[in-house]
């Protein structure tokens, strides 16, 4: 086994077209000092092949493991990817995105100098052919009022732009598989929300540069979600906010309103997602103008989304109550 503090960590289902563009963006890594580990999810075209092939090919390179199993979908393959993971620090890698040759050398120079919990890598979403970026203040933090105007303002949702601390996460990650309920369409943001609501802002640190690229695809579980889904999550609400900080609950709920505002579906059930969230948000503190414009914007369009809905759907609860 190659000595090495970070450990790369690949879900991978069905991914033909696009896993060979991302292994082969960490053969180009110009630090190689890192292990691979990748779980086949039970994918059902030729995953498998290409990642054995891959293995063949570059196991004298970098140190690689590679699992199949059945197929239990992301979530439980992420869980299982880190409770194998031995170094002290992991990145997740989404199979059908890749990354910068200094994607890790970025990560490595960082740890060296000290400890963090968390590193953020700016990235660049290829959406359709075009390329797209999002920016955030790009320091750390010494206070804990300027880390938690960052945590209002910035898009830190996803998971696999990020190195964790593997003993920081786990022990975070347990406490929340305390709850029955799990999300699975906004498991990042759910995570994420409950990460960066406990951690010391002088763990948390950034690297400017454009280092890893999100593929968006037509197939994106973030196109159009169905309002069932949504549905599912905000009837378990109060089970996931119980107890939890205040920032958490704002975060998890927007993120959630903006999954809402897209979904497809029945229009009562529509309105029902929203009085659960509003309900939630209602219960906290929520300074509008300390938010992104774009998280505001999402507030915004929601409100009166739920407005128009409450006045339909109100209307006909009085009708069937005075039958």
């Amino acid at each position: 086994m190659y000595y090495s503090k970070i450990t790369i960590l690949i879900p991978c289902y069905n991914v033909e077209k696009y896993i060979y563009k991302c292994l082969n963006s960490l053969v180009q890594q110009n630090d190689k000092n890192f292990n691979l580990i990748l779980i086949n999810d039970g994918s059902t075209d030729t995953t498998l092949s290409i990642m054995q092939e891959f293995e063949k090919k570059y196991s004298k390179l970098m140190s690689i493991q590679i699992f199949s199993q059945e197929n239990v979908g992301l979530v439980e393959t992420r869980k299982r990817l880190v409770k194998l993971c031995k170094t002290k620090y992991f990145v997740f890698i989404d199979s059908d995105d890749w990354v910068d040759k200094k994607f890790i050398s970025s990560f490595s120079k960082k740890i060296e100098k000290k400890d963090y919990n968390c590193i953020v890598a700016k990235n660049k979403i290829f959406s359709f052919g075009c390329y797209q970026w999002r920016n955030f203040v790009a320091n750390n933090f010494s206070s804990k009022n300027s880390f938690t105007k960052f945590i209002k303002k910035a898009d830190y949702g996803y998971l696999w732009n990020k190195l964790y601390n593997t003993k920081f996460y786990l022990k975070n990650i347990n406490i929340l598989e305390k709850n029955e309920y799990w999300p699975t369409l906004t498991e990042d943001h759910y995570v994420n929300s409950y990460l960066l609501s406990n951690i010391s802002p002088s763990t948390v640190s950034f690297i400017s540069s454009h280092q890893y690229y999100y593929r968006k695809t037509k197939n994106s579980i973030s196109n159009r979600p169905k309002i069932e889904k949504i549905d599912e999550i905000t009837s378990h609400l109060d089970s996931c906010m119980n107890g939890r900080k205040n920032i958490f609950i704002i975060n998890y709920c927007i993120a959630i309103l903006s999954y809402a505002l897209i979904a497809t579906g029945n229009k009562s059930l529509k309105f029902l997602v929203y009085k659960r969230i509003f309900s939630q948000l209602e219960q906290v503190n929520v300074n509008r103008k300390k938010l992104c414009i774009f998280r505001r914007i999402i507030l915004w369009i929601c409100s009166i989304q739920y407005k128009i809905l409450s006045h339909k759907y109100d209307k006909i609860e009085m009708n069937e109550k005075n039958q």
